[in-house]
């Protein structure tokens, strides 16, 4: 009897150890996210955007402007540090989904390949002018979970069926 309740206070304390640990990681990341959305917030206001749509991940927040036809990305860079861009639909001519992926070979290079590895999703922005395209990354398999990857890529391509649209009819307006 007294192995039972030995093992039940064991496990008990393992359970509570878990709980703790996802409790603390959970804090982390709301702390994380309320720093990206005062950040957000106050380069929305400094730029008079008025964001209709936003969407959060990891280390960024982005929303779109649909009045003024801009994009405001920012991300973490390191603890209170943040940076910043502003994508003004008017310059861009296509928002394409962006899927890379890695061949895995079964006796190295040489062998079949055994399966095909999702590296990122994202969503690239191409420019009317010579400017070098800007990436918005959904999906990069060195920083996030591997169980995200559907979630983030319906996402990745809700944004840009969104985005096209709104490029279309920007370009219908110009012609």
């Amino acid at each position: 009897m007294s192995t039972i309740i030995s093992a039940a206070i064991i496990i008990a304390v393992l359970i509570l150890i878990t709980w703790l640990f996802i409790a603390i990681h959970k804090n982390n990341q709301e702390k994380k996210a309320a720093g990206l959305r005062v950040q957000f917030n106050e380069l929305a206001i400094k730029n008079n955007l008025v964001i209709n749509d936003t969407e959060i991940m990891h280390n960024q927040l982005f929303g779109i402007d649909e009045l003024y036809s801009k994009i405001l990305v920012v991300e973490t860079t390191g603890k209170n540090r943040y940076r910043h861009r502003i994508v003004f639909l008017d310059d861009v001519i296509a928002c394409t989904l962006q899927k890379n992926t890695r061949a895995v070979y079964e006796n190295g290079n040489t062998g079949k390949i055994t399966e095909v590895i999702a590296e990122q999703v994202s969503l690239l922005f191409e420019y009317t002018d010579k400017r070098k395209p800007f990436e918005l990354v959904f999906y990069k398999n060195d920083t996030d979970y591997i169980f995200e990857l559907p979630q983030l890529q319906t996402k990745a391509e809700n944004w840009q069926e969104h985005i096209s649209k709104k490029i279309k009819n920007q370009l219908r307006n110009i012609a």
